[in-house]
């Protein structure tokens, strides 16, 4: 940080910008109490700790991104370092990726409202009384007129749920010899009383399992399926149905060049991180 003649006391500004690096989550009140407590800066206003921050310093607060520290632990950095090196190398035919989102319906327009001050402003749910869902779903490039298999469940899948989804895009076709599943680290994909059950069934059709590194959901084209469809329904693009439809609905307009464009995405993903971009 450069500080210029600001207010007349470049100090005070070096102190301020200490404190705030010590407390990046208070607000401009606190902030003031912390200034008052330095004999420095006994006398800065509010007014100024404002304008030091917002008009010399260009600062501003907004969400903070949240990254696991797990994800970088050495093991986990070393196998994704393996897996997005190597991923990029396969037969994306053969790659099918798998996930969950779990759906509550409500009401999804536009939150704000124009209405006299003081009054409170409401919106009455549609849709109160729908089950909570589970949509799963597995990317499948190599069926280029459904590249999608998914199922919508009530309420919250388990590890057996898992088993019979997979079995069930085994039985469709969506799985087979030269294979590989991919998921994420989630408790019920990896349950060893399911998980020994599972292995021997895909063994039996030639088919692979390999699970993503940990906290790694930007290798995942299944992540970018749901977010299309999230916008989709955000916009109200089947604003009269039910929710369970709204999710067909939603996913038959997913086609096969999104599908292959959040493919190419993952491992661009991968590469650019891999040679030390963001």
């Amino acid at each position: 940080m450069v500080f210029v003649d600001h207010g007349g006391d470049v100090a005070a500004q070096a102190l301020l910008y200490v404190i705030v690096c010590e407390h990046p989550e208070a607000t401009l009140g606190q902030l003031l109490q912390l200034c008052q407590q330095q004999q420095l800066m006994a006398g800065v206003s509010l007014d100024w700790i404002q304008k030091t921050i917002a008009d010399v310093w260009g600062w501003s607060w907004r969400d903070a991104r949240i990254v696991s520290q797990n994800k970088f632990a050495p093991n986990n950095v070393q196998y994704w370092g393996e897996f997005a090196s190597l991923v990029p190398e396969i037969d994306w035919r053969r790659l099918k990726f798998m996930d969950e989102s779990h759906c509550v319906s409500k009401d999804l327009s536009r939150s704000k409202r124009c209405g006299p001050v003081g009054k409170t402003l409401r919106v009455f749910d549609e849709f109160p009384n729908e089950t909570r869902l589970t949509l799963s779903v597995l990317t499948a490039v190599d069926k280029p007129r459904a590249p999608l298999f998914y199922s919508i469940t009530a309420d919250i899948n388990d590890r057996w749920s898992f088993f019979t989804f997979v079995m069930d895009a085994i039985d469709a076709g969506y799985i087979g010899a030269g294979d590989i599943l991919v998921v994420d680290n989630a408790p019920i994909h990896v349950a060893n009383n399911m998980l020994t059950v599972l292995l021997d069934a895909m063994q039996a059709v030639g088919a692979n399992f390999v699970r993503l590194p940990a906290y790694s959901p930007e290798l995942n084209p299944c992540e970018f399926v749901f977010g299309l469809l999230k916008e989709k329904l955000r916009h109200n693009a089947f604003p009269d149905l039910a929710l369970v439809d709204r999710l067909i609905s939603g996913m038959r307009t997913v086609t096969i060049d999104n599908v292959l464009a959040f493919y190419r995405h993952c491992t661009g993903t991968a590469y650019r991180v891999l040679d030390g971009g963001d």
